[in-house]
């Protein structure tokens, strides 16, 4: 009996750990919109940063289940974290102000999709959390029967 009991602890921690794994690496679908969105996003976030001498190691982005769902932990060289409102408002506690974004839903027009990516900073100011606009992205894509796969038709960075 405690050899049973004791494979099935063996398995369950083998398989949560597993899970964990997994759940660490977010393994991309690289086809999808969201994804390729973000790395643009990121890309030209970080030529804008790069011109005006702004250093970024972690990107932030608001947790969605609807739009940051299988993304990425890492895109290039950065560290991409995806924070719920209880991070956000732990990490702006003692008045740090932190740059973060948020990825739009898609919306279908006619033939095409198109969805946005907004950068917030948000701090605390007298006990709420206050977001201010900094820059966004809008991307513009549609569907190509022959290859089976969305393509980018506009994109456009906007904003400091």
């Amino acid at each position: 009996m405690r050899k049973i009991f004791m494979a099935i602890v063996l398995i369950m921690g083998v398989n949560g750990s597993i899970l964990a794994q997994m759940n660490y690496n977010r393994n991309a679908d690289t086809s999808n919109i969201y994804y390729q969105s973000l790395k643009l996003h990121i890309k030209a976030d970080n030529d804008l940063s790069d011109s005006i001498k702004l250093i970024k190691s972690d990107t932030f982005f608001v947790e969605d289940s609807k739009t940051t769902n299988n993304l990425p932990l890492k895109i290039g060289s950065f560290n991409v974290l995806y924070l719920n409102y209880d991070e956000i408002k732990n990490r702006i506690r003692h008045g740090e102000v932190i740059s973060i974004a948020t990825i739009c839903p898609i919306e279908i027009e006619n033939d095409k999709v198109e969805l946005g990516i907004i950068n917030f900073h948000v701090k605390k100011e007298k006990r709420k959390m206050v977001w201010g606009h900094e820059s966004s992205s809008t991307f513009e894509y549609k569907y190509n029967c022959n290859t089976g796969h969305f393509e980018l038709l506009h994109f456009q960075l906007d904003g400091i």
